[in-house]
């Protein structure tokens, strides 16, 4: 079976667009004690940050549009040696930002189409116990909506049902790194997106 992608991502664009206009409403109106999360502040983006293969493939086209994909691919690249094996804790202490963060002024890249475990996750602590080498005192209390996440990956399974491509999760830049692979070749096969898998990553 051929991997068609403008067809299967085209709905899975609208949850993701929709799930993070659900969030920041949540934000806003029902958190009422206030949320500080804001641009520039990147604390979260050092954390291990996976996605499925579908949202990789809707940012990695994103990134190419706009040009920023030759630096962002440069940036998974690096990661690349030890993101798959790294333990999450490690990974956060060392400090190694998301490849869509851009180094300069702290914002992701790919803001518009990120992926759903970025969208709906915010803190209510201080932003300064984000950074993981804070020396803020306080709790890091860290808020993630659950159930939105949920419901986006109910509407993605819905929509990309046998095509088992776009439900495989990997920490972002090996995802990225696939997808732009995937979008290189047209008439993909499944066997061949396997064997792209097992034999580069």
């Amino acid at each position: 079976m051929d991997v068609q992608l403008s067809k299967a991502l085209g709905p899975v664009k609208l949850a993701l667009a929709d799930t993070a206009k659900k969030a920041e409403k949540r934000k806003l109106y029902v958190i009422r004690e206030g949320i500080p999360c804001k641009a520039g502040c990147a604390g979260c983006c050092s954390r291990v940050i996976k996605a499925t293969m579908a949202e990789a493939l809707i940012i990695h086209e994103h990134l190419v549009i706009s040009g920023k994909w030759p630096e962002v691919r440069a940036r998974a690249e690096a990661q690349m040696p030890t993101i798959m094996e790294a333990d999450p804790k490690a990974w956060f202490m060392m400090n190694r930002k998301c490849p869509a963060l851009d180094p300069a002024s702290s914002k992701c890249l790919a803001y518009r189409v990120r992926p759903v475990l970025c969208s709906t996750h915010f803190v209510r602590s201080n932003p300064a116990l984000c950074n993981s080498h804070a020396v803020a005192v306080g709790k890091y209390e860290p808020i993630q909506f659950n159930d939105l996440v949920e419901a986006f990956l109910e509407r993605m399974l819905a929509n990309v049902a046998g095509s088992g491509i776009f439900q495989l999760e990997l920490p972002l830049p090996a995802a990225l790194l696939l997808s732009e692979r995937v979008n290189l070749q047209t008439g993909l096969t499944m066997d061949r997106v396997v064997s792209l898998f097992l034999h580069e990553f």
